[in-house]
């Protein structure tokens, strides 16, 4: 029948030499050394110096403080934890064994320890709670930051993952690479190991602030509303970046992943709204401008000094210009050489001719229609059209009969 006690010691046969003050554990009903993760029942008090002599233990629960043997050197106070071959040290391994209440100063010390059974019976700064075999792990309140203590959870560099996921999967093989920085990963309580949310990650150049695994949309809003739905696409390579900017420059969203790629603007049904592409190496671009009161917005070419603007319709479309109930105003440069030209394509030729140009002529506005005297006609409603008179021919506008006379040459007027 198993014996009980109820005093501070028990006796125990040995299964090897055990030097004075070790932590002790029971194998086969025989006492020897602990290792350093290995829970102990006590303390051995005299040495066993032969193999199977029997030696008084002072158990884990005994009242009052015991003697044990330091593995290394640490202060008074400092929080003490199992090492190897029964000794202490204050390298944290969670294996918590109690608190020095003196200094070791050398290997194979004996201190006096106050043991304790848990890090829940030693509150104070920075006294850690440890994790895992190696130490994995550790939760402590940290006054590293003077004037700003905080709640710290540090964690070993065999991997820097924390995961967040329910009762039932707590246990699994998540099937990831180890990180070697703190990432942090939220997991379904459907497919927890295929469906997560991954924060953190961060190498010094780069973090992820909201990286989803399985399933294709990923959501940011206010109070239950979305306000930014991220869509998925397989194998993507091609994203958009924000950068902020200093005082007096503006923000960019770019197209990020491969060279010269644009941005497309869809509807809810993935239909394009608008499309702006990108030209290699290209340097001019559209600058819409807003406007104060009373005055318009504008859309500007810029980039080089002379840069110009070209609208194009698609296949037979016609360009259409609406303007309210104002008036349609094409200006041209500030310059007399500068002209507002009107240009239709010739067959003939598979080359855009000049048809009517409208020009500044020293001080007079100057009306040009045809690039040749000999083939260019006008006619206005539905009168054949006539080839176009010199303006030599007609200078003296004051007469009546000049003016008859040109109306008649452009078909304007009957020459009867």
């Amino acid at each position: 029948m198993a014996e009980m006690v109820e005093t501070a010691t028990k006796t125990f046969g040995s299964s090897e030499t055990i030097s004075a003050h070790l932590r002790v554990k029971v194998s086969s009903g025989l006492i020897a050394a602990a290792g350093a993760q290995e829970a102990d029942i006590g303390v051995i008090g005299a040495a066993v110096l032969t193999s199977g002599d029997y030696a008084a233990v002072r158990l884990r629960n005994a009242q009052g403080t015991c003697k044990m043997v330091a593995a290394g050197t640490f202060s008074q106070n400092a929080v003490v934890y199992g090492a190897a071959s029964g000794t202490i040290d204050d390298v944290p391994n969670g294996n918590v064994i109690g608190i020095a209440l003196e200094a070791a100063t050398a290997a194979n010390d004996v201190v006096e320890v106050l043991r304790v059974d848990t890090l829940e019976e030693m509150t104070g700064d920075d006294v850690p709670a440890v994790f895992g075999a190696g130490g994995d792990a550790e939760i402590l309140w940290s006054t590293g930051d003077a004037s700003n203590h905080a709640l710290v959870l540090a964690l070993g560099d065999s991997n820097q993952a924390l995961h967040v996921t329910d009762l039932a999967a707590k246990a699994t093989d998540w099937t990831v690479t180890a990180d070697t920085h703190p990432t942090l990963y939220i997991h379904s309580n459907t497919t927890p190991i295929t469906d997560y949310f991954k924060i953190g990650a961060h190498d010094g150049s780069g973090a992820w602030i909201a990286d989803m695994v399985g399933g294709a949309l990923l959501y940011a809003g206010f109070d239950g509303l979305e306000c930014l739905q991220l869509n998925e696409t397989a194998s993507a390579v091609n994203h958009i970046g924000l950068t902020n900017a200093a005082t007096g420059n503006m923000p960019k969203i770019t197209c990020e992943g491969e060279d010269d790629t644009g941005i497309i603007l869809c509807n809810k049904a993935g239909e394009e709204i608008l499309i702006l592409d990108s030209i290699a190496s290209s340097v001019n671009e559209l600058t819409i401008a807003s406007a104060a009161t009373g005055l318009n917005p504008s859309i500007t070419a810029s980039g080089e000094t002379n840069v110009g603007l070209d609208i194009a319709t698609k296949g037979t479309g016609d360009l259409g210009l609406t303007a309210g109930s104002g008036d349609i105003v094409l200006k041209c440069g500030v310059v007399a050489a500068d002209k507002i030209s009107l240009q239709a394509y010739d067959v003939g030729t598979t080359a855009y001719t000049e048809m009517i140009k409208i020009e500044s002529h020293a001080t007079i506005p100057q009306i040009t229609i045809g690039d040749d005297a000999a083939d260019s006609k006008i006619g206005f409603f539905g009168a054949t059209p006539v080839a176009q008179q010199a303006k030599s021919s007609y200078n003296n506008w004051a007469a009546a009969t000049d003016v008859a006379g040109a109306l008649a040459a452009l078909g304007l007027v009957d020459s009867a």
